[in-house]
């Protein structure tokens, strides 16, 4: 039962895993098709600006986009070699719980971090009036950043919830483990301190009951 709850939480991990891969890949090709060096004519008009980076007001700021690229980059990067780095040292000799716990929280608070800067950016993005009348260009691209943002942070924290389990749940069983072993030795320990009872007089066989008697 025990290794079959451990196999379903490896996979389950996995899982959270994989879509965390796809949602910060997805953030890469959304900044770079939709988000990047955009040429946006007014329809009706002969209005068009190019610029290097909508994801905020100013569409000549390329931090934004460069940082959406750090997030997501480095994120992939750090959970690819926290794998690795498991693998290679046989779960970091029993302690893997505890890694992938703190290498998930870390990856939560980096992803709300991020959230929080795009959704403002985002916010301030989505209310500029080009100078013909019309929206800033891309709005739905430039909102589902943050939302992706947003929903990496929460299965990074759901993740970091189970390894924490996990973790618990094998520190609990070394220190049972721990106490029964005690509770053995203290055992052993405690039936050897005792003194043996002298064995009962057994005639031997064939004796006549009058000298086994007076021999008892």
């Amino acid at each position: 039962m025990g290794c079959c709850s451990k196999i379903c939480k490896n996979i389950f991990l996995g899982l959270l895993s994989l879509c965390k891969v796809g949602l910060s890949i997805a953030i890469i090709v959304i900044v770079a098709v939709h988000l990047q060096d955009v040429v946006y004519t007014g329809s009706g008009s002969n209005f068009k600006i190019t610029a290097s980076c909508i994801m905020s007001k100013d569409p000549t700021d390329q931090d934004y986009c460069s940082y959406a690229y750090a997030v997501a980059g480095i994120s992939m990067l750090v959970s690819l070699a926290t794998s690795l780095f498991l693998c290679i040292t046989c779960n970091a000799c029993g302690c893997g719980a505890w890694i992938e716990f703190i290498l998930y929280l870390c990856q939560c608070a980096w992803w709300i971090i991020a959230a929080c800067v795009f959704s403002k950016a985002a916010k301030d993005a989505n209310q500029v009036v080009m100078p013909n009348g019309t929206d800033y260009p891309n709005q739905n691209w430039r909102t589902s950043i943050p939302v992706i943002s947003w929903v990496v942070a929460l299965l990074a924290l759901l993740a970091a919830i189970i390894a924490l389990a996990d973790a618990c749940k094998c520190m609990r069983d070394c220190c049972c483990a721990g106490d029964d072993s005690n509770k053995g030795k203290k055992k052993d320990k405690k039936a050897k301190e005792q003194p043996q009872q002298p064995a009962a007089y057994d005639p031997p066989k064939g004796q006549d009951p009058a000298v086994r008697a007076n021999a008892v």
